[in-house]
């Protein structure tokens, strides 16, 4: 277990400016907290698929084999278990939806299907979007795919493989993506390479969002520095998450908002 979020997360919310916008002055990201506030209060159909499908999972005790390509460890662990650790939480997901619904009709790229409760909120918040999704445990990703089927989504492209094998190859069919999620590898080395793999091909209108931010001292690091990258015109973090914006203008302030 880290330790590090325990520490860094109370500091995070001393620090942090509340979700009513008080002392935001860039209008383009105060747009963005007000309305991460209101979808808090009022969350919508991918709120209820998603939440529906975590209960299945966490009502499966089933044993899986799952093999970390991060770190080449394997072992079997209850599906129950995973979705517990693993999934993104409730706020975290409407996050995601809010952000695929702004995406538009750009593609949407997630690092880290696991069990699939991500990928319902993004795909369920913008059906028009063509979801490419990559999970390195092909028996994680087959239960995240019977989630998909189960509820009928189409716009999902499911791919099992190393994130450092396809990401380079999707990111490069995919120029401007409307978003990408990075999750399910906790390296700061990794985060950096897949930062400048999606900084390569960003568009003005890209949002990248990166997961499990203050999980280590290497992520910290990685993270402060992506977002002081010269193509990043401002971004926010949200404690566990650090979102990054590419846009024309550029503003380069940092905002810590407590979410």
């Amino acid at each position: 277990m880290q330790l590090r979020p325990f520490i860094s997360r109370p500091v995070h919310f001393l620090l942090s400016k509340g979700l009513c916008g008080c002392g935001i002055h860039s209008p383009f990201i105060y747009e963005i907290v007000r309305a991460l506030d209101g979808i808090k209060s009022s969350p919508g159909e991918s709120f209820i698929a998603a939440e529906s499908r975590r209960m299945e999972l966490l009502a499966d005790k089933s044993r899986v084999r799952v093999d970390d390509c991060g770190t080449g460890k394997g072992g079997y662990r209850r599906v129950c278990r995973i979705v517990r650790s693993a999934a993104v939480g409730r706020k975290y997901g409407l996050l995601l939806a809010y952000f695929a619904a702004r995406a538009g009709e750009g593609p949407i790229i997630e690092m880290g299907t696991s069990l699939g409760i991500s990928t319902f909120y993004l795909a369920l918040s913008n059906r028009k979007a063509h979801i490419l999704t990559i999970e390195g445990c092909s028996s994680i990703a087959g239960i995240a795919l019977e989630g998909f089927r189960k509820q009928g989504l189409e716009n999902i492209e499911p791919i099992v493989g190393n994130f450092d094998v396809h990401l380079d190859e999707v990111a490069g069919k995919q120029p401007g993506p409307g978003l990408v999620f990075i999750d399910g590898n906790h390296r700061g080395d990794a985060l950096m390479r897949y930062f400048r793999s999606v900084a390569g091909v960003a568009g003005h209108d890209t949002v990248l969002i990166a997961d499990d931010i203050d999980y280590s001292l290497s992520m910290a690091r990685a993270w402060r520095t992506l977002r002081s990258d010269a193509r990043v015109s401002e971004s926010i973090d949200m404690g566990r998450m650090g979102i990054v914006f590419f846009r024309r203008y550029k503003s380069g302030i940092h905002y810590r908002i407590r979410y």
